[in-house]
């Protein structure tokens, strides 16, 4: 991405409008509520900060699931995954494995292991495992797990549902880890952007439209307030569009990491149940031997 990581509190973009417009007041409320409403124009990730309900660093703990329901965070914009977390009775975190979003049209519907699981997966699977022997020749086995042994490999991963607040599991009782986007806010409570001269921009211009349209509405058959507000608006929504335009830049350790996912001769279908921990790494590949093996 082409903006840097940092953010900035909305005061400085306010005092801007003040300064540059000449505006003698600015309503805070209105000022933050026109904020958020920005960042849903723009609708970029990294307008927003990457939290974890994993209990660390001022974060959420993990959520509780009791009777198949759980509670989200609140200041949760989307959800990025989940993953179900096993404890064992010191409280240690032992085993995870992956989430997928249900597609299950009853899945709100509570219902017995056994019956639930009919026609979804076998209780055993088949998984052929390779390796490379001392001579550098690929050997394979085919394996049997049985599906609940598996761990992160599980092909029956657990599925959630999110509604209302709520995430509803297909497990009756445990724990969830959910990776989510959240508003950034600053000491004082205001919503922070993105410390980017485009995006400030964009904030600062359409608080100026705002401010603009309204008073417009006050008088509609001013013909001159008509074209200014016109003016505010193509500003607006060119800066907008700035600000959108370069998060799709990315950087030169962001363009290695599209090559190594595209460049490739082995495709890797299940990154999803190591969470993409692998995704950007670059493929490893031996025409004869592997190096310590010569």
């Amino acid at each position: 991405m082409a903006y840097s990581g940092r953010y900035t509190s909305i005061q400085k973009v306010v005092e801007d409008v003040f300064r540059d417009a000449g505006f003698n007041e600015v309503d805070w409320e209105s000022a933050v509520a026109w904020t958020v409403q920005l960042m849903g124009k723009i609708g970029i990730p990294y307008q927003y900060v990457t939290k974890s309900t994993n209990g660390l660093d001022g974060n959420h703990p993990f959520i509780c699931i009791e009777n198949y329901r759980g509670k989200m965070p609140d200041e949760l914009v989307n959800v990025v995954a989940c993953r179900k977390v096993l404890f064992d009775e010191s409280g240690n975190l032992v085993n995870t494995s992956p989430m997928i979003e249900s597609t299950d049209l009853y899945h709100y519907t509570p219902t017995d292991n056994s019956a639930r699981d009919t026609n979804s997966f076998s209780p055993t699977v088949n998984i052929t495992e390779s390796e490379i022997d001392e001579y550098g020749d690929i050997t394979t086995e085919e394996v049997q797990y049985e599906t609940e042994s598996l761990g992160g490999k599980a092909v029956g991963s657990s599925s959630y549902k999110i509604q209302g607040g709520i995430i509803t599991t297909d497990f009756k009782d445990g724990y969830v880890e959910m990776v989510y986007k959240a508003y950034p806010i600053d000491v004082n409570g205001f919503p922070m952007i993105p410390d980017d001269e485009k995006y400030m921009a964009a904030l600062q211009h359409y608080i100026i439209y705002k401010i603009d349209w309204k008073k417009w509405r006050a008088h509609p058959a001013s013909p001159g307030m008509k074209a200014l507000v016109n003016d505010s608006e193509q500003q607006s929504d060119w800066y907008i569009a700035a600000a959108r335009t370069k998060a799709h830049i990315p950087t030169i350790d962001g363009m290695e990491k599209l090559k190594n996912m595209w460049v490739r001769s082995i495709p890797k279908p299940n990154e999803h149940h190591t969470g993409f921990k692998s995704t950007n790494k670059q493929e490893q590949r031996y025409n004869q031997y592997p190096p310590n093996r010569i």
